[in-house]
């Protein structure tokens, strides 16, 4: 089952790796519409500001695990588990219970442009910027 956007708007990237930009990056030459921002860990307080502005968040649990799920539970009760999955290229069965328990998506990757396709449907982002 492949979860979908529930908005068209800003998909917001927590902590990605340089995979996860890769293939995100790759998706998005192949689209047009809303926008995908890699947002760093370093913005702190700023972090909640980012996962209010998001149409829906992914926190790339691949190198940090325990920040991911600092993340995800911040995502979780900023957007709605509906608009938040985890992603990781590395099983961490720690942090995929903490990610179910909290009814949000587990992504494992890496993933292909069609996946990405069924996961973001309609207009998708034009281009990736960082912040922080």
């Amino acid at each position: 089952m492949v979860a979908r956007m529930q908005r068209h708007g800003d998909i917001t990237v927590f902590h990605p790796t340089m995979s996860l930009i890769c293939q995100l990056s790759d998706w998005v030459g192949r689209h047009q519409g809303t926008s995908v921002r890699a947002v760093s860990s370093d913005l702190g307080r700023h972090l909640v500001g980012e996962m209010l502005d998001a149409g829906f968040c992914v926190v790339d649990g691949t190198l940090k695990p325990d920040e991911a799920m600092d993340a995800l539970q911040e995502a979780v009760d900023c957007v709605g588990a509906g608009r938040v999955a985890v992603y990781t290229e590395v099983e961490h069965r720690k942090l995929e219970l903490f990610t179910r328990e909290r009814g949000a998506l587990y992504l494992l990757g890496p993933m292909e442009p069609a996946e990405w396709d069924a996961y973001f449907p309609g207009p998708p982002p034009q281009a990736i910027r960082e912040v922080g």
